[in-house]
């Protein structure tokens, strides 16, 4: 039997549940643009749907094929308690019972903000950052940058916790939002309130909570290669004044794949490089993928193991996932002990058959010393298949991206994504291969750079022969520029456009082919 029901609509959720009653200030809501259809908190829980029971991470979007019942951080580390080294831990989410320990906002820090909320980027106007989601008056967008500084993957800006100085002068000169995401998702959390523990004995909580303070940036797509793609960041901020020893940060997801009880799950142990693990169901007819999981980031530790952030560019070749164990909520561990030895044991799991599956992706260790931050990101992706080097799924010759062979598709993804992770200002909009799109879903429109300073490129993929119409719209839907292409076969062309003359704002390039139209937006910054 399902755990899940029927799938609600699709729209943006601001919800009350058992759960987030339980946990005043608590926001939940869903994503509303990207290809992949999730939910996600101010809180720490990602893709967990209180409201429906259902999945809360969904592809393509509009369909019922769920892959994530929910997921969180959990962070583990040791610290001296009246001279002993004591094993304290902190979660954001815990899959075996639903619930999560963080509380919405800043770590004992005052803020005009009137509430601790989730921001997504598609309610906020990219040049002022002022909110233009609707009426209701609302905080201006979180993220900014000073003079000469850009938005990057790694780099998302700074925090401003005051809303008062959330506008452009004075310390920043313009909003801070990440070039080729098609919704941004902002929220901040720490680990201060005891009574959300689930830890009741006195002397197991000692030395709880550890000082955390959590900022979570969640970056989705709607365009090639990255539309089966969900990027989660966390800076993680020791704001304590003790050190913390052996620390460990973790994902903890439930893949929840169609029928309970009879998915897989197994770590690429044939390709540990890849830092990646797979979930997959039982052939049910569903047309169910598999869902990869991968650790883009983790901390890297200089000579003593405390962090030096200077060498965060080496993980991207050097790293390793520390373990990847699974369990049940039959035998969840209990307590800060067990649930840290559990962390810590160098566990790869492989597949042992069909089942109900919690697993944990976790980091290598690393200390920090008071005000020290931790960068831990991962990397949810839909995939057709299993690579070739995993065991079987199924004879299944459907691909991610066609002209890819199924063994090469998820590491020319990843490769892909971790270049524009660790190397550009930009989540690239190009695909990995060469398409021959059928026609019914051929029609493509892409902008390249952005934000665009001088020059865009608009990048128009056609299925089929066409006569097309290239338009460039600004915010308030007034035509600024227009290009008729006239006929054109099959194929993807590039149009250079010269944006020196466009002021600064947010734009949309439409591409009207055969009665059809196809939008993507983007930024003019200087």
């Amino acid at each position: 039997m399902r755990r899940y029901m029927i799938f609600i609509g699709a729209g943006m959720v601001l919800a009350a549940s058992t759960l987030f009653a339980q946990n005043p200030g608590s926001e939940i809501i869903r994503s509303v643009a990207g290809d992949m259809d999730f939910y996600v908190t101010n809180n720490g829980i990602f893709g967990r749907s209180p409201i429906t029971g259902n999945p809360g991470l969904v592809y393509p979007r509009g369909s019922e094929q769920g892959y994530l019942f929910g997921s969180g951080l959990w962070f583990g580390g040791r610290k001296l308690v009246d001279g002993e080294l004591k094993k304290v831990m902190f979660l954001t989410y815990n899959p075996a019972s639903g619930t999560g320990w963080a509380t919405p906002g800043e770590y004992l820090t005052g803020s005009d903000d009137p509430r601790p909320k989730i921001y997504n980027s598609v309610e906020y106007s990219p040049v002022s950052g002022e909110f233009i989601g609707g009426p209701d008056p609302h905080p201006s967008w979180p993220l900014w940058l000073r003079p000469g500084m850009q938005a990057t993957p790694m780099r998302a800006g700074i925090f401003e916790p005051s809303n008062s100085r959330r506008e452009s002068g004075g310390d920043y000169a313009r909003p801070a939002m990440v070039g080729g995401v098609e919704e941004e998702f902002v929220a901040r959390f720490h680990d201060s309130s005891l009574g959300r523990y689930e830890v009741l004995s006195p002397e197991e909580r000692a030395g709880a909570p550890m000082g955390l303070g959590i900022q979570q940036v969640i970056y989705s797509f709607v365009s090639d290669p990255y539309r089966p793609v969900v990027i989660i960041q966390y800076q993680i901020v020791n704001h304590s004044s003790d050190t913390l020893f052996n620390c460990l940060a973790a994902q903890a997801s439930d893949p929840d794949l169609g029928d309970t009880g009879n998915d897989h799950l197994r770590f690429y142990a044939e390709h540990p490089e890849l830092r990646t693990a797979f979930a997959w169901t039982e052939d049910e007819g569903t047309g169910h993928g598999v869902l990869a999981m991968s650790l883009i980031e983790a901390p890297v530790t200089g000579a003593a193991g405390f962090i030096d952030n200077s060498r965060r560019h080496d993980y991207k070749l050097a790293g390793r996932v520390g373990a990847f164990p699974d369990w049940t909520r039959q035998n969840d561990p209990r307590g800060f002990s067990l649930r840290y030895d559990f962390m810590s044991e160098s566990i790869f799991t492989d597949d042992t058959g069909p089942g109900e599956k919690l697993a944990l992706m976790t980091s290598t260790p690393f200390s920090m010393r008071p005000g020290d931050t931790a960068y831990f990101t991962v990397a949810y992706a839909v995939l057709d298949s299993l690579p070739a080097a995993g065991k079987a799924r199924r004879g299944d010759s459907r691909r991610l991206a066609r002209g890819m062979t199924q063994q090469d598709e998820y590491r020319r993804l990843l490769e892909s994504l971790l270049d524009d992770y660790y190397d550009r200002e930009t989540f690239s909009t190009i695909s990995l291969t060469a398409t021959d799109p059928e026609p019914e879903t051929g029609l493509a429109v892409a902008a390249m750079p952005n934000p665009v300073r001088d020059r865009a490129m608009i990048r128009l993929t056609f299925g089929g022969r066409t006569n097309a119409l290239l338009r460039i719209v600004n915010a308030l839907g007034q035509t600024v520029m227009v290009r008729r292409l006239g006929a054109r076969p099959a194929g993807v062309y590039d149009e250079q456009i010269d944006a020196t003359g466009l002021p600064t704002g947010l734009y949309f390039a439409m591409v009207e082919a055969t009665g059809r139209v196809c939008t993507t937006r983007f930024a003019v910054a200087r």
